[in-house]
């Protein structure tokens, strides 16, 4: 990792039977993440973005630096809710999060809470201010369903994302009933891989006979253009 905490990412789109074939090929070498009860968790985000659609047209047209932020949680469960910023120059990423409660990220969602004495966080200040001067609002929800792997010795974490679906902007944060758009081709996964500044030569012999070719997808601009 660099001094400025961004770490490599690399994005495959792959079939289901490859990524239940590295499924098994990871556990055997990686451990599932502690917090993936039965290897899974289901993940919603509430991207947003500006009035001009920066964070959506930048990834379109292939923008070297660019950013979003998004309101994230785990299984439908308030308990552990987070407001991210994802930065990307390049190939590299950086990921800065402040924690939310229930209520906050609730109002956050609906556009209610005001700066004003709520909290000091620096993320949080400039989402107000981004919100305030740019019309930052909700674009789309991004469900999926998340295989995570770590190692913690290389700082390495690889995972599987399969069933990603966009919502509208009108469900409620943590609404588990609402309808989902589909947006993945049938049978299809996609593969993350970060690490700091190299990727492991043992995961990289695991998955040289895999047929994949990184691409950048995004499962944003995919639900996006889903809705």
């Amino acid at each position: 990792m660099n001094e400025r905490g961004f770490r490599y990412e690399q994005k495959y789109l792959i079939s289901l039977q490859t990524a239940i074939l590295l499924q098994s090929r990871l556990a055997a070498i990686m451990d599932v993440d502690p917090h993936a009860a039965g290897g899974r968790y289901h993940i919603r985000s509430l991207y947003f973005d500006d009035a001009d659609h920066t964070a959506f047209f930048s990834k379109l047209n292939g923008m070297d630096e660019r950013s979003k932020f998004r309101i994230r949680h785990y299984d439908f469960c308030d308990g552990f809710v987070s407001l991210e910023k994802k930065e990307k120059i390049g190939c590299l990423t950086r990921k800065t999060a402040v924690r939310l409660d229930g209520l906050l990220a609730r109002q956050l969602a609906s556009g209610e809470v005001e700066p004003e004495g709520r909290n000091s966080a620096p993320l949080l200040n400039e989402f107000f201010m981004l919100r305030s001067m740019a019309l930052l609002r909700p674009a789309v929800y991004v469900d999926y369903d998340r295989f995570p792997f770590v190692c913690a010795e290389s700082h390495t974490r690889i995972t599987i994302d399969a069933n990603v679906a966009a919502g509208f902007t009108t469900m409620e944060l943590f609404d588990r009933e609402r309808l989902t758009v589909p947006v993945l081709p049938e049978e299809t996964a996609i593969l993350e891989i970060k690490f700091d500044d190299h990727l492991p030569a043992h995961l990289v012999w695991l998955m040289e006979d895999i047929p994949m070719q990184v691409q950048a997808v995004s499962k944003y601009c995919l639900c996006r253009d889903a809705i």
